[in-house]
């Protein structure tokens, strides 16, 4: 597993998978989205036309006191009609808009360079983690599995690389992830957009709004961890390069700080959707959520199975009081029935 992270992050491949799921996402938007909403036009504009009809029939006979409000609505209708019908200013002025806006921001906080390039999101992080492992790497060479001291530095150099490759996984999940979803809500915009005309049903629109903000947030909220993480990496880097471990010896201070930011930092990436969460009102999600989910589960199972042992050691020892409770007082019952045998007898 760890292997594996370290020749992904060597040949640059979640930069490159990145890419690649953004071109085919936006493929399958350019062939999927047309005539999926050509397909809800139909019913879109029987809703619509009866709304506008009895909105017409309302101002003229005076059955509403929101007449302005109506008028408003009424030709706000035909502009948003026209943004969800046409695939291309629906992707130019929504879609386009916001996701550039998000990749300026994340390529901002991790390159300072808000020209909005996608594999800005990798580059930096990438050189630095190379570098980190290429001296891992080294350390690794020196290392001597016919001593104790070589099977201390293994274990230091592979917990290191566990660390830091799981950071790295979930970086990149979190924004991979993120992406997706944006355009899952995307495919799906021009219902949530059509059903904002009409105010009984405004909920759907402003559900789906905020559901698009929290996860264009998340990747945001999580290159300003990295970037934060990406300067005290920098200098756990530089001591790394200094270290001499014939002098300091394996467990030093810089093993010590090295394994306490990725730690920190990984704990910190899995907030990042808690972040997000915070500002859009709604509910964590991404990989922090389904960590969360799991270590609940498992805290729960652990928490039946010590109930369900200590239940278990108690219901046992009950029966087992209960039964020599019972055999005493059959013992107990024998002799008294002896006893008053005896006394019949005279004996």
């Amino acid at each position: 597993m760890i292997t594996i992270l370290i020749i992904c992050m060597d040949i640059k491949m979640f930069q490159s998978f990145y890419g690649q799921i953004l071109t085919t996402l936006n493929e399958f938007m350019d062939n999927k989205y047309q005539g999926f909403i050509d397909a809800f036009r139909p019913l879109a504009l029987a809703i619509l036309t009866i709304y506008l009809m009895f909105s017409a029939y309302s101002i003229i006979f005076g059955k509403t006191e929101k007449a302005k409000e109506v008028l408003i609505t009424m030709a706000v209708s035909s502009l948003l009609t026209l943004i969800i019908f046409s695939y291309g200013i629906y992707k130019e002025y929504i879609m386009d808009t916001i996701l550039l806006q998000s990749f300026k921001l994340q390529g901002y906080f991790l390159t300072l360079d808000g020209s909005g390039l996608p594999a800005q999101t990798f580059n930096t992080l990438e050189n630095t983690f190379s570098t980190l492992f290429s001296k891992l790497e080294e350390l690794e060479e020196k290392m001597s599995l016919w001593s104790s001291t070589g099977i201390q530095l293994m274990i230091c150099i592979y917990g290191l690389k566990a660390v830091f490759g799981i950071l790295y996984l979930v970086f990149s999940v979190l924004v991979i992830y993120s992406t997706f979803a944006i355009y899952v809500f995307f495919v799906i915009g021009g219902i949530p957009l059509f059903l904002a005309i009409m105010p009984g049903t405004r909920f759907v629109f402003w559900a789906w709004l905020r559901a698009v903000m929290n996860y264009i947030l998340i990747p945001v909220f999580t290159s300003i961890v990295m970037a934060i993480s990406l300067k005290f990496l920098g200098a756990v880097v530089e001591d790394f390069i200094k270290l001499d471990l014939e002098k300091s010896g394996i467990w030093n201070i810089v093993v010590a700080n090295a394994f306490f930011m990725g730690c920190l930092s990984i704990f910190f990436h899995l907030k990042a959707p808690e972040f997000a969460a915070a500002i859009t009102g709604g509910q964590p999600s991404g990989i922090g959520g389904f960590f969360a989910s799991a270590a609940g589960v498992g805290a729960t199972a652990w928490g039946l199975s010590k109930f369900s042992a200590d239940k278990g050691l108690g219901l046992s020892k009950r029966t087992f009081n209960a039964s020599k409770s019972i055999g005493g007082a059959v013992l107990e019952a024998g002799i008294r029935a002896k006893n008053a045998f005896s006394k019949s007898k005279g004996l």
